[in-house]
């Protein structure tokens, strides 16, 4: 699994929609259809990937990441507290 980032493509939502969420994608296959983690459903073709950190974050796709241990981070932990998600 690699994990991706990606946001709705121009025009296919309003701008205030177009967070970045991050999504979890196999490698050897191609998926026609993308759950984020924050649970957003997406048609692959309405996606917009990025090979960089840049736009606005879907918190709550923030708050669904671990370490690279598999455990929560403490600022994932924080906001998770912050929203009244933990």
């Amino acid at each position: 699994m690699v994990l991706m980032m990606g946001r709705p493509r121009q025009g296919t939502v309003s701008e205030r929609g177009r967070s970045v969420h991050l999504f979890k994608i196999r490698k050897d296959r191609e998926p026609g259809s993308l759950t984020a983690l924050c649970g957003c459903r997406f048609h692959r073709q309405d996606v917009e990937f990025l090979g960089e950190v840049r736009g606005m974050p879907c918190e709550i796709c923030l708050t669904r990441t671990s370490d690279p241990s598999g455990e929560p981070s403490e600022g994932t932990t924080a906001l998770c507290e912050a929203k009244g998600l933990a």
